[in-house]
This record gives structure tokens, C-alpha cells and sequence, in this order.
């Protein structure tokens, strides 16, 4: 690893330990810059173009598409590269919305908690993406309410699920109807996982 680098498995421990909104922004705000290179480079980590890879079937060209928990534009990216414009982000650390912006493909762009009222226009969006999301010491079936009042009548939400946690959305999930579901062996720490798009 090149010098100023992090230790990957070190940040994510980290995150997945985080107790409190503010441990995990500090977390981010020291891994901002680093992040792409230990996780894309360092672990592997694949699930942005996956999940958008089992997303696009379903995808207008035109589609207004928010993508929750941005990072530095992991899926953004993949989602331009195939020919979409209409691209938000939105992400509860400054820092890694900084690092989003020099992607040059989202339109808007929303730092926000999605514990809180979220100040974006409902029933406004083709398709959210969710991605890394639903796991230790980051947000859980709670938010999938917020998430589906954002999206217009038969939108579509596309996220990354660990095997392992599904038990805990499979009442939140009710409210949904599941388009497809991908699974997928390979992962962080060798964990099972799915890419799901589910309909609102």
C-alpha cells in the first residue's frame, strides 16, 4: 500500500463497531480520502456494480435515480458509464460527498442523516440505490419507509443485503414487491450476500 494509506480491515472494523452517529463520521472523515483505495483495491469490494449490474434491467434511460450512501461515487460511476444523467447523491459524510464530487456524474447533492426528516421532494425519484447500507453500525429496516416515500408510485429500490441479516428486513420488506434478488458467494470476510431490486 502506497504511503498515507490506511489499513482497510482496520476502517471497517471500525465501522461496523460504531455505536453512535458521531463515531461513525469520524470514522469516515479520517477515511474519506483513502476509502476507494482499501476497499476497491485492498478488499475487493465489487457490490456497487454488482447491485447496479442486477439493477439496470429495469431502468429507463431517462430514470431520476438517488443513490443513498454515495461514498465517493462507486455507483454513480458505474451507472453514468452505462448511460444514466439523472444522478443524486446523498450521504451522511461530508467528506466522502467531497470525494463524489470529483466524479463529475451527479447532478445534486445531499448531506443528510436518513434517521431525520429527510428535506428532499417526495415521491420524486425513478429508482433509489442502496448500497452497504444495511449493516452493522449503519442504518437498518427502519429507514425503508423514508426511502420508499422518496421514490414515485412503482419505483424501484436496488440494495446490497448480507445473508446473514436478512431475517431483520424480512418484515419491511413486506411492503415491497421483490423484482429479483442476486446472490452472490464472494464478499467482505467471505459473508454470502444479495443484490435485490424491490418495487414500491
Amino acid at each position: 500500500m502506497g504511503q498515507g494509506s490506511s489499513m482497510p480491515s482496520e476502517h471497517l472494523g471500525r465501522v461496523y463497531a460504531a455505536q453512535t452517529p458521531q463515531e461513525l463520521l469520524q470514522v469516515y472523515e479520517e477515511w474519506a480520502a483513502h476509502y476507494e483505495h482499501d476497499l476497491v483495491g485492498g478488499l475487493g469490494w465489487d457490490k456497487p456494480s454488482k447491485v447496479g449490474e442486477t439493477l439496470l434491467p429495469y431502468l429507463s434511460e431517462q430514470a431520476r435515480i438517488l443513490d443513498v450512501a454515495a461514498g465517493t461515487g462507486l455507483m454513480g460511476h458505474f451507472l453514468h458509464g452505462k448511460g444514466h444523467q439523472d444522478l443524486s447523491a446523498l450521504d451522511f459524510s461530508p467528506e466522502m460527498l467531497q470525494q463524489a464530487r470529483k466524479r463529475g456524474v451527479y447532478r445534486n447533492f445531499y448531506q443528510h442523516d436518513l434517521l431525520q426528516p429527510v428535506p428532499l421532494e417526495r415521491n420524486h425519484y425513478d429508482a433509489v440505490t442502496a448500497v452497504g447500507i444495511f449493516t452493522e453500525g449503519h442504518l437498518g429496516p427502519e429507514v425503508l419507509p423514508t426511502l420508499k416515500d422518496l421514490l414515485k408510485p412503482g419505483g424501484l429500490l436496488a440494495f446490497s443485503l448480507r445473508d446473514d441479516l436478512e431475517h431483520l428486513y424480512e418484515a419491511a420488506l413486506q411492503d415491497w414487491r421483490l423484482e429479483t434478488k442476486q446472490l452472490f458467494r464472494d464478499g467482505l470476510e467471505a459473508r454470502p450476500w444479495s443484490a435485490w431490486v424491490v418495487r414500491a
